[in-house]
């Protein structure tokens, strides 16, 4: 390619009636130039790629290390659950298939079967919030093996921005074993809205002993 340059250039210097000696000074020049300015600019992006090899490299240290300190004890037990797709066409007592978790200490709540089981005798928190799909109406419970405790219920407006979102809690005793969940009590229309905003969250408040 520079072959092919300094061909042109020899040509247009003797059709110029330039001297050929002050062209080639002048092309060499200019080319050494270029030459140290890219010697540069490669040992600058080799200085910037380990700069970015080195952060990386304290990120994924900083990452594991706090993964690492964080180390629950068997006692402390508390998980929050949400949903990753709109649930439609729940029956009258289905399970809403909280499916996803943020925390799971304890590893109590299975997210397959979106149900928690209490792995303690204790007083335990329970809480749940609901957001309705736009002009619909949902009602669901809480549950200790299957019988309803609390309730929340929200109802869509059938004008402005259509949705709504109910919420309620729960302080109980559970033994151990005793199982909780949240089920669909009555659905009119489509169904309830996920994006974390429909979602069933516990934890264990203190152990207890119990007779």
């Amino acid at each position: 390619m520079l072959l092919i340059v300094y061909s042109f250039l020899f040509t247009s210097c003797v059709l110029a009636g330039t001297p050929v000696d002050d062209l080639r000074d002048e092309f060499y020049s200019k080319f050494k130039a270029i030459e140290n300015e890219l010697a540069e600019t490669k040992h600058e992006l080799a200085e910037t790629k380990h700069e970015v090899s080195v952060l990386r490299n304290k990120h994924e240290h900083d990452t594991d290390r706090a993964a690492r300190q964080i180390v629950y004890s068997p006692s402390q037990v508390a998980f929050h659950a949400y949903l990753s797709a709109h649930p439609t066409g729940l029956a009258h007592h289905d399970v809403i298939p909280f499916d996803m978790t943020k925390l799971n200490a304890g590893n109590a709540f299975d997210p397959s079967t979106h149900v928690f089981t209490c792995p303690f005798n204790g007083i335990y928190v329970f809480q749940s919030a609901l957001m309705s799909e736009a002009h619909d109406m949902v009602q669901t419970e809480i549950v200790i093996d299957g019988a309803d405790e609390v309730s929340m219920y929200a109802a869509g407006s059938t004008n402005s921005h259509g949705f709504d979102q109910g919420f309620n809690a729960l302080v109980n005793t559970c033994r151990k074993g005793q199982r909780v969940w949240v089920r669909n009590y009555h659905i009119n229309g489509h169904g309830m809205y996920s994006m974390e905003y429909s979602s069933f969250s516990g934890f264990l408040l203190y152990e207890v002993e119990m007779v």
